[in-house]
């Protein structure tokens, strides 16, 4: 009698099959995606920002129509702010057109023509910094009377930038 044995040898080896392999590198793959999202979620999570975080409400506000003149948008927001400070458990309030660490519209400001620096802007209001515990570096403080044209506060890498020679006070 005769055995007849078809493909040699190592026929009797299975082959895998190409999806299997496949899942296993790209469960490897998503593991190695998983962690690395992870420790930077925990590194974030030690940096500080350059701001108070703790204990903070952002609340956003939406206006419905019909529009509010700008002198009775002043007077609305300042009667919110005042409701708000009476809550209790409440600090401080204070408003801002944007927040922090998120994008907002950019604006050019430039000292010459041949080199224009994007920056964003953001309104504030006098309790604004306090609020938020940012820190003043030079300058004074700027109360609810100084809301003119020429008031801006600038962070200190913008004020390096524009005047890396001078102060910029």
């Amino acid at each position: 009698q005769m055995v007849a044995v078809q493909g040699g040898v190592g026929a009797s080896i299975r082959r895998r099959p190409v999806g299997l392999v496949v899942q296993v590198v790209m469960s490897l793959v998503l593991l190695f995606i998983g962690a690395s999202f992870v420790a930077e979620l925990r590194r974030l999570h030690a940096t500080y920002p350059g701001f108070a975080v703790a204990e903070r409400l952002y609340a956003y506000t939406f206006r419905t129509s019909p529009p509010v003149a700008p002198d009775a948008r002043q007077d609305l927001y300042a009667q919110a702010l005042d409701r708000l400070r009476a809550l209790p458990g409440v600090r401080m309030a204070a408003l801002t057109s944007s927040l922090p660490l998120i994008p907002a519209g950019s604006d050019c400001a430039s000292l010459s023509a041949d080199s224009p620096v994007h920056v964003t802007s953001s309104a504030v209001d006098s309790a604004y910094f306090e609020t938020m515990g940012i820190e003043r570096v030079a300058g004074q403080s700027f109360a609810a009377s100084d809301r003119t044209a020429d008031t801006a506060v600038v962070t200190v890498s913008l004020a390096r930038r524009l005047w890396p020679e001078r102060s910029a006070v």
